[in-house]
């Protein structure tokens, strides 16, 4: 080892328990979130873990493929933030979440001297 050498070491998962991977447009998409044992992560907490879903996301079409299941889930990441539990769905080991981007002219940018300025559906009016 010479100075300044870095050593990272993967934390434990325990058997049984797996992980999950988060993709797509997140601030920080991950491969593998060790799962904890007890009780169990919500999508919201997932996604939160990762950095949360950034400006362009389709924050209705999240999907996740689990294994399985021929067809991925689809949720919608507001409905799952304001604690509705159809939507904000338990995850099981080997679970992949992939937060789809906003399609082309989906959204507008706001910029300069907005309260809240950044990326809004078009259909929407911000709050």
């Amino acid at each position: 080892m010479k100075d300044k050498d870095k050593i990272f070491v993967q934390p434990k998962v325990l058997p049984g328990t797996g992980s999950i991977g988060v993709f797509g447009e997140v601030a920080h998409p991950q491969r593998d979130i060790p799962l904890r044992s007890g009780s169990p992560m919500t999508i919201r907490e997932v996604i939160n873990l990762s950095g949360g879903a950034n400006s362009v996301a389709d924050r209705h079409r999240v999907s996740i493929r689990r294994v399985g299941l021929d067809r991925p889930l689809t949720i919608d990441l507001d409905k799952a933030e304001s604690g509705d539990l159809v939507n904000n769905i338990d995850l099981k080991p080997d679970d992949t979440i992939y937060v789809e981007k906003l399609e082309n002219n989906a959204y507008i940018q706001l910029n300069g001297g907005f309260i809240r300025p950044g990326n809004w559906y078009l259909t929407s009016v911000p709050p």
